[in-house]
């Protein structure tokens, strides 16, 4: 196998030639699988740290995990005694092996859960693979009680050593204009979802219009919207597998509730 710098060149220059993107994509797996490159453990290993990030600030025991791609961030938090709902827009081959009750959307743009059904909706490095994140929100908001918690994990740019004590491996992306942070963000979220993540079916493509915000951002967004932040974490480039600067946002959900008493065990129909 090349050099890192050889790699990445490779890359670069498949890039260049390529007549499309999906040609592209194809043909750089193909180099992975090539040099053997074997990505399966990082994966596991990456779920079981964004629990131990997360739980933290999880409130009460309903959870939706909004995008929850292989679920296996779910079956984690469901060992640790909480009832989890799984829902993605496409269905992950590993989504359904847990065990846990996993949604598909019913009706475009909506939720297929009922008003107040949550009390922490989760929703993890989700918002920039969406055509219109206010939308979701705005859905995260309605499904999740009032009193609960959305607890957002978000690949950012527009962020500098004052924000974080760096480490020896994210001085060089803290050193780059907002502008280049960005397109670093587009350039691995691309290679990690639609790359090491490969699928030929176009339906089985994970979206990537790159919807990035600074943390600002997604704080002001949320905060349109009736949610309020009350912990921001900067995470850093805390994964291998994906080397994006990560940001932590927990909010708090503020609205009249929906009804008056709200009971929710594993046998509710929660779904409309």
């Amino acid at each position: 196998m090349d050099s890192p710098n050889g790699f990445t060149r490779r890359i670069l220059a498949e890039a260049k030639v390529r007549a499309d993107l999906g040609t592209y994509e194809s043909s750089v797996h193909d180099l992975l699988e090539e040099w053997g490159v074997q990505v399966g453990p990082a994966f596991g290993s990456r779920a079981e740290l964004i629990v131990a990030q997360i739980l933290p600030y999880v409130r009460g025991s309903n959870v939706s995990d909004l995008g929850c791609g292989d679920g296996r961030v779910g079956n984690l938090l469901d060992g640790h005694g909480l009832e989890v709902r799984l829902f993605d827009i496409y269905e992950h081959p590993d989504a359904q092996g847990h065990g846990l009750p996993f949604f598909l959307p019913k009706e475009s743009g909506r939720l297929p859960f009922a008003d107040d059904s949550f009390d922490t909706s989760l929703l993890l490095t989700v918002y920039h693979h969406a055509d219109d994140p206010r939308q979701l929100m705005d859905e995260a908001r309605r499904v999740t009680l009032p009193g609960g918690r959305i607890v957002v994990i978000e690949s950012v740019y527009g962020v500098t050593p004052k924000d974080k004590t760096p480490e020896a491996h994210e001085m060089d992306f803290l050193a780059l204009s907002p502008e280049q942070q960005r397109l670093a963000g587009i350039f691995f979220d691309h290679f990690y979802n639609r790359i090491l993540h490969y699928s030929e079916i176009a339906a089985d493509k994970v979206p990537v219009p790159f919807n990035f915000q600074s943390p600002e951002g997604w704080k002001a967004l949320h905060e349109a919207r009736g949610m309020k932040q009350t912990e921001l974490v900067h995470l850093g480039i805390d994964q291998k597998t994906v080397p994006e600067y990560h940001t932590l946002h927990v909010f708090e959900v503020s609205k009249p509730s929906s009804r008056n008493e709200v009971i929710i065990s594993k046998n509710s129909a929660l779904f409309l």
